[in-house]
């Protein structure tokens, strides 16, 4: 039993049109893998399609950071409702929700000191949760990918 990984940094996990695909060589023409589409064939295996993450909206990502007070709690629920309006009015992108590491942090800051301006734009859009994965593992016994050992990392 040996574990493949499928990695975007050598291009055998890529994202077509919004379709994960994997590659046993970057080379190969048909793919062994991808994610429900009209383009598999019979050689090609199917992959679950909830590898593609639903990014979550504003409002549930409001709703997880103040969860609902139970009880009596009016006073409670105005402040939690409060809580919601500023964190959807754009504390969220200041406050502390960021998904990077600080060597991603650090890098985005180099890039843009390098170029004496920061983009802004590609700055915050990188905070958001990354809705592919860059790296699919999977168990194969020699002829045959064991799917249901499938683990994908964002």
């Amino acid at each position: 039993m040996q574990t493949n990984i499928f990695s975007v940094k050598d291009g055998t996990l890529q994202v077509i049109d919004n379709i994960v695909v994997l590659w046993e060589d970057v080379t190969d023409e048909i793919p062994i893998a991808t994610t429900p589409s009209d383009v598999v064939t019979d050689n090609v295996y199917t992959l679950p399609s909830t590898l593609i993450r639903k990014p979550k909206t504003d409002e549930e990502l409001a709703e997880e950071k103040y969860p609902y007070v139970r009880g009596d709690g009016s006073f409670y629920q105005r402040i939690r409702e409060a809580n919601i309006e500023g964190f959807l009015a754009g504390r969220k992108s200041v406050g502390g929700e960021f998904h990077l590491t600080r060597e991603q942090v650090n890098e985005i800051y180099r890039m843009g000191f390098d170029d004496r301006h920061i983009d802004f734009s590609n700055f915050i859009s990188s905070l958001t949760l990354p809705i592919y994965p860059h790296t699919i593992t999977v168990e194969h016994d020699g002829e045959n990918y064991l799917w249901e050992t499938i683990k994908a990392e964002y």
